[in-house]
């Protein structure tokens, strides 16, 4: 498309409106009224190109300009381009129907069965708490059974007990099951705080479960921690000028009871079966992850959320 040239000494002559003709007339009597006192001299140039032939003031040119200038930026966004539907809405007319139309990615459902039974093993302050709702919205999805404490009340959390094979008196019978029943007490969704232990979980879930986990950073984790459970109590750095959780990283041992809780002292492992008497051993540290690395289906990592939900997402379909 060829684009558009303004030519003053054409176009101006070709404004049609009434209106404006009009008041060019009105100011052109006032114009030579004033020309009469002020005598204005014939030969200046009144346009600014040279035209000295010219029947309007400056003024009167000045204004055209614009009004032209105004008639050239409508035929740019109305007749030159009109795919835009307005100055603030560059959205092409028919995106919206060429998205309906396009063809979307589907899923093969014959070749994917969603997972009917998760056992989620809860580690503190990693947002473990939000991936539980998450998973909780895919049961109630899918009408699956979900381990819940007998007196819950107010709180959702188990505690972080050692399971044994009686844990399963302090859970609430499944559906369709009496109570003390104990036998059959068989569920699909664990997402509790508890200390894993894989052969006392698989007691009480149904057949071929998950297992997942989430980690995350320790010292993000440690700091997290230490806000929330309030070991900054136990931390006097008043006198030293700095925040109780940089006093304490800074020198642990000075503040001991800070450093004796399990939720401030490699909590993450403690949940996932690591005893303490072990902490700094190294061996059975290393033997750990490596049961773990067998015993887990998925490990999600709190800095990758996004991207651990879509791996959450393919291995539940």
């Amino acid at each position: 498309m060829v684009p558009y040239v303004f030519d003053p000494n054409n176009d101006l002559a070709q404004i049609n409106d009434v209106s404006m003709r009009s008041t060019i007339k009105k100011k052109s009597g006032n114009q030579k009224k004033e020309n009469k006192k002020t005598k204005t001299p014939s030969n200046q140039p009144i346009w600014g190109y040279g035209d000295t032939s010219s029947p309007l003031t400056a003024d009167q040119c000045s204004f055209v300009v614009v009004l032209t200038s105004c008639m050239i930026l409508c035929c740019v966004f109305y007749n030159v381009s009109p795919q835009y539907e307005s100055f603030a809405s560059p959205i092409p007319r028919d995106y919206t129907a060429r998205l309906r139309n396009s063809q979307r990615p589907t899923i093969d459902v014959s070749k994917c069965s969603p997972r009917q039974t998760i056992v989620f093993l809860k580690t503190h302050k990693t947002g473990s708490t939000t991936l539980a709702r998450l998973i909780e919205l895919y049961g109630y999805k899918h009408s699956l059974t979900f381990v819940r404490k007998i007196g819950e009340g107010r709180s959702i959390h188990f505690g972080n007990r050692n399971l044994n094979y009686k844990s399963r008196k302090m859970f609430l019978p499944p559906p369709n099951v009496t109570k003390g029943d104990y036998s059959n007490y068989k569920y699909n969704i664990f997402t509790l705080h508890v200390r894993y232990n894989r052969a006392v979980l698989n007691t009480f879930m149904k057949k071929d479960p998950v297992h997942i986990t989430i980690i995350r950073e320790p010292s993000a984790q440690l700091e997290s921690a230490f806000m929330f459970f309030h070991f900054g109590k136990y931390v006097n750095s008043t006198a030293e000028g700095i925040p109780p959780f940089e006093a304490f990283v800074s020198n642990p041992t000075k503040y001991r009871k800070a450093a004796s809780s399990i939720m401030g002292y490699n909590d993450q492992m403690f949940d996932l079966g690591l005893s303490k008497k072990s902490f700094l051993n190294e061996t059975i540290i290393n033997k750990t992850i490596a049961r773990l690395d067998q015993d887990m289906d998925l490990v999600l990592i709190n800095e990758f959320y996004d991207e651990s939900l879509v791996l959450l997402s393919k291995l539940l379909c």
